[in-house]
């Protein structure tokens, strides 16, 4: 329970192998899940019944949000490392229905896709990958917006968007992803501690790096330098 933090329910069994990720509904009502063998598959909140089953990735789910596209329709977008797709839109609908987000499988090339978020309030998918890249999409079309190389790849043209190359330096990995409420921004981080802050639409000026700070990994000490803000 949200308030209290109380267990509400325990739902054992729901699917045969692991659950790698897990998604609600806006309106809590129902609730979806990703398995290690790349199935995705939802159920009622207040029983555990088993009402959609979508199309599988074939490797394990690593992310999944739930959103609202074109004329009110809900969706899950389901997203797998190394998965055929690597990210799949399936619609909230009784028949079930998935495909591949053509624009964003294809400006992904060779890289892997790692996490999904979504901002509600700037109608915006945001994909983050295993090399640094940045995919950000409208939740009507699922056409790509823009594309932020930030671990200073060369930019690339994709339809018609070329990435903005940015002096992030961010390792390569994107290791979590958030969007920040109702702000056009989001949050993201890399494996060596660094937490970053991007613009987005309809900020004035989206793909900028707002903001850096650096977490030392694993240091018990500290210094003047240490847990700084950067800003640029």
């Amino acid at each position: 329970e949200e308030t209290t933090g109380l267990i509400e329910s325990v739902f054992d069994d729901l699917v045969t192998d692991e659950i790698t990720s897990f998604c609600m509904c806006g309106r809590g009502r129902k609730f979806f899940v990703g398995t290690i063998m790349g199935q995705v598959s939802g159920y009622v909140a207040s029983s555990g019944a088993c009402i959609q089953e979508f199309g599988s990735h074939k490797a394990a789910v690593a992310s999944l949000c739930y959103g609202t596209g074109s004329r009110g329709h809900k969706f899950i977008i389901s997203v797998s490392q190394g998965g055929t797709p690597p990210v799949q839109i399936n619609w909230d609908s009784q028949d079930s229905t998935s495909y591949p987000a053509t624009a964003i499988n294809a400006a992904l090339q060779s890289m892997h896709a790692t996490f999904c978020a979504i901002s509600h309030a700037n109608s915006m998918v945001i994909i983050s990958t295993t090399s640094g890249r940045i995919l950000c999409s409208d939740t009507y079309t699922f056409a790509l917006t823009h594309v932020i190389e930030c671990a200073g790849s060369a930019p690339q043209t994709y339809g018609h968007h070329t990435s903005k190359e940015v002096d992030a330096g961010c390792t390569g990995e994107v290791s979590a992803l958030s969007v920040l409420g109702t702000l056009p921004a989001f949050a993201c981080s890399d494996p060596s501690g660094y937490l970053y802050i991007w613009s987005t639409r309809p900020y004035p000026h989206p793909q900028r790096l707002l903001a850096k700070w650096f977490n030392r990994v694993g240091s018990t000490s500290r210094s003047d330098t240490d847990h700084k803000l950067t800003t640029t």
